[in-house]
């Protein structure tokens, strides 16, 4: 593979190659590896805890549907085994038919979908690079790391390198909501996780601003509703560059996977339709900073997401969110290796539902209230979120940005991973 880069990856265990322009999307507890325009695609997905081929046949299945319901999935002849090949045939916005090759392969604790999608008019010279690309797939050695719970309340959960230094902070809840959770790792030569879950609430300027501002104790900000880059601009890098001056933004990502992920997760959860939650127009982005501290240069990286409060949730008043619910940061030159550690780190810390209920039963108790029912996640909504934000912005969502619906949890059959990564199921069909 003529020009090819290797993508390492010490959180998920896994090395591969990347062809010449194509850029690495982390998605989950895989990986999307796409051409810039994002008409060519190669997926790494393990799926967590025990599946038959059957099962990962399934999964891929509803992953195809999500781009084209009337997406086929055909297995390739020969004997049931715990490796099956699959072709797929699928009609892709503006209504372009692709083609796909896709293997499963089922493990003792986990099982993994590994395959590409290329366009048909593309397929015959397309399908080399992309089945290279899956050839070359192999384990690293995975990132040593423990469990760490929030040692007062049992409040939060994460995955945690190995000796690197953890903690969790719970301040005071504001009126009538849930008290937020603050939780920072860092290893001792740089390397910095953060997690949190407590956002910005502003009202646009105007009549009930004051009132409103006095009434909620200043936890309502003013400003007119901005979307995830300008409020990074507004408000994260003039926070950043008190502490730094030398603080800039290198480079914005546009996340448009996270909008119609987190459109279905509210809509669940709130009980309102996918339409209404859109209408808010969210946006995500992660923002990228450059800054200079103690000589040395460093990058952060923060996850923002700005959206409208749904009118029937905001009892008719013009109020908007934000949200920056991750942050990471290392030294620019270990970035690149150390990004999808740090990444995994944040994006492993969860709320404890147990912790969440019974703050929620006590809230509902307060207001006479019934407490709230366990939580969805949203599942069966997130392909309609995913048209409805398509048609709404006029801009398809390309196959990296749709991602495999798996429950929020860890990884934890390295050595199972591993062995499916080592099989070598792809250098036959490179041969």
């Amino acid at each position: 593979m003529d020009g090819a880069s290797e993508y390492r990856d010490a959180w998920r265990g896994l090395r591969i190659l990347v062809p010449a322009g194509w850029q690495v999307r982390r998605s989950g507890p895989g990986l999307f590896l796409h051409a810039a325009t994002g008409r060519q695609v190669v997926i790494v997905q393990p799926r967590p805890g025990p599946r038959s081929v059957e099962q990962l046949e399934q999964d891929l299945a509803a992953w195809l549907e999500r781009l084209d319901p009337r997406a086929r999935l055909q297995p390739e002849p020969g004997a049931p085994s715990p490796v099956r090949f699959f072709t797929a045939t699928v009609v892709m916005p503006p209504g372009e038919e692709a083609i796909g090759l896709f293997a499963a392969q089922a493990g003792r604790g986990g099982g993994l979908i590994t395959g590409f999608l290329a366009p048909a008019t593309d397929y015959d010279a397309a399908s080399p690079v992309a089945i290279g690309a899956l050839a070359s797939l192999a384990a690293l050695p995975a990132q040593a790391r423990r469990p760490w719970r929030e040692p007062v309340e049992g409040a939060c959960t994460a995955l945690v390198p190995e000796g690197w230094l953890a903690e969790g902070t719970i301040q005071s809840a504001p009126a009538q909501g849930l008290p937020t959770i603050e939780f920072r790792a860092r290893s001792s030569d740089g390397m910095e996780a953060m997690a949190a879950t407590s956002g910005r609430l502003s009202v646009e300027p105007g009549l009930l601003s004051g009132l409103l501002g006095g009434l909620s104790g200043g936890l309502v900000g003013r400003g007119r509703f901005v979307n995830a880059a300008a409020y990074a601009e507004a408000q994260l890098l003039p926070a950043l560059r008190q502490e730094v001056p030398s603080a800039r933004i290198e480079a914005v990502i546009a996340r448009p996977d996270l909008i119609a992920a987190g459109a279905a997760q509210e809509a669940a959860a709130s009980g309102i339709g996918v339409e209404q939650v859109l209408q808010g127009q969210p946006s995500a982005a992660d923002v990228v900073f450059w800054f200079e501290r103690d000589g040395r240069e460093m990058r952060r990286v923060s996850r923002v997401l700005t959206m409208r409060v749904p009118a029937s949730l905001a009892h008719g008043l013009p109020l908007w969110m934000a949200l920056t619910p991750y942050t990471y940061q290392a030294p620019a030159d270990r970035m690149a290796a150390w990004e999808p550690v740090l990444e995994g780190v944040c994006l492993s810390f969860q709320v404890d539902a147990m912790w969440k209920h019974r703050w929620q039963a006590e809230l509902a108790a307060e207001a006479g209230l019934h407490a709230p029912g366990a939580p969805s996640d949203g599942t069966p909504l997130v392909g309609k979120a995913e048209s409805l934000l398509a048609a709404s912005t006029g801009s398809p969502l390309a196959a990296h940005e749709r991602p495999f619906l798996i429950a929020p949890e860890s990884i934890e059959c390295p050595a199972d991973l591993a062995d499916l990564y080592n099989a070598g199921v792809w250098p036959q069909q490179a041969g």
